[in-house]
């Protein structure tokens, strides 16, 4: 661990593309991960260590503003992945205490 698994010619590769999560702009397939090579395998669920996130993070509005441009600049949709109160939220319910210790 880690180690980078490729998809071409792996079952990976061969998972159906709706399986994945699209972004605006990502080329259009229909296997495989759209615009992606690899996947990294970072080890076990339960072996993974998470930081919480800081909180001159999320009160910083000028970090904030620049997010929410991004996200918008890549038309991502209002509860994607980009938005900051999407990913703060998931990140949240994602710590690693979700899994035990």
């Amino acid at each position: 661990m880690p180690s980078v698994a490729p998809f071409a010619g792996t079952w990976l590769g061969q998972l159906d593309s709706s399986y994945f999560e699209s972004r605006p702009g990502q080329p259009p397939a229909t296997k495989g991960y759209p615009g992606a090579d690899a996947y990294l395998y970072t080890g076990p669920r339960a072996l993974v260590l998470r930081q919480q996130i800081a909180a001159s993070a999320v009160l910083d509005t000028a970090y904030i503003t620049e997010l929410r441009r991004r996200a918008a600049a890549v038309e991502d949709p209002p509860d994607g992945l980009m938005h900051p109160e999407t990913h703060f939220r998931r990140e949240l319910e994602s710590g690693a205490l979700e899994f035990g210790s």
